[in-house]
């Protein structure tokens, strides 16, 4: 009996340690994401997605509150923040198989009532997961 609450004590404590190691992995990934997309010189559609979008994605569903969080009600038209915004709204289309369009993505193109409808899109989809 001992040898069994043992074996469970010290599962828990490993898996705590990756469950940690996996949240400080997304946080930095999550970060580099912004970094780069603070850089970018052009907006999507123009040039392509960055690599840390599909990185961020691959984490799934457990980085999307964290994404959402980054989304802005009311997007300004500086074009650094734009691109940050647009990077976060395509990772979050990623993990949901969502379509990449205006209203799903902020978009310098489109009119401001469309991109002020975004944030509530994704907090409704994840919301709901």
């Amino acid at each position: 009996m001992k040898a069994v609450i043992i074996c469970l004590v010290i599962t828990f404590c490993l898996s705590t340690n990756v469950v940690r190691a996996q949240d400080h992995t997304l946080k930095h990934d999550i970060k580099n994401l912004v970094d780069s997309a603070q850089k970018r010189t052009k907006l999507w559609p123009w040039k392509p997605a960055g690599p840390e979008v599909a990185i961020v994605a691959a984490h799934g569903k457990v980085a999307a509150p964290l994404l959402v969080k980054l989304l802005v009600a009311q997007p300004d038209t500086d074009a650094k923040n734009l691109g940050v915004q647009q990077e976060v709204a395509l990772a979050l289309c990623e993990i949901y198989n969502v379509t990449k369009e205006a209203g799903h993505i902020y978009m310098n193109r489109t009119i401001r009532k469309t991109n002020n409808r975004i944030k509530k899109f994704w907090e409704v989809k994840v919301g709901g997961q």
